[in-house]
């Protein structure tokens, strides 16, 4: 691995400037939640479409982490995007219509569990920012990314206070 780029797997933990990151790689699939992933030996017989999805097991793994600062989804979290934003979503190809179903309440868990100060996410392939209440004193800023043909709106650049707080600067 190159400085300052870290693996984190199906799920993982870094610690960066003294902020603890954790990620979890995949989309939400019901048939795939509850079963184990396949061994990595049946990798060249299956599809890759077969390890695109979490598994409860990589859910809890993540929950275990207790708390983070920054948490990294592929998929975007259940109830993110604020109702005076719906427009915004009526052209998606996965939310026509149904702005409120977007996302995934295992995301939207860890989430809440975890309580980050900053989630980021893609899979949508749509740029969207929010920030939402946890608690009456703990919010948390959201940003989606759009895919890398969409350009500037497939970055996010942070800048870390020296209080702690994380602000986007692009």
């Amino acid at each position: 691995m190159n400085h300052n780029c870290y693996y984190l797997g199906r799920v993982g933990t870094v610690v960066l400037a003294g902020l603890k990151v954790v990620g979890v790689s995949g989309i939400y699939q019901e048939e795939k939640f509850h079963i184990s992933r396949l061994k990595v030996d049946k990798i060249n017989r299956s599809s890759n479409k077969d390890y695109i999805a979490f598994t409860e097991a990589e859910i809890i793994q993540a929950l275990g982490y207790k708390s983070t600062d920054i948490l990294l989804l592929h998929d975007w979290p259940a109830n993110i995007i604020n109702p005076a934003d719906a427009e915004q979503f009526e052209q998606q190809r996965r939310s026509r219509g149904y702005y409120d179903l977007v996302g995934n309440e295992y995301a939207r868990m860890l989430v809440d569990e975890l309580q980050p100060k900053l989630v980021v996410c893609g899979h949508l392939h749509k740029s969207y920012r929010n920030k939402i209440s946890l608690t009456s004193e703990n919010f948390t800023d959201i940003c989606c990314l759009a895919n890398v043909q969409s350009g500037a709106d497939a970055i996010a650049l942070f800048h870390l206070s020296k209080t702690g707080d994380i602000s986007e600067f692009i």
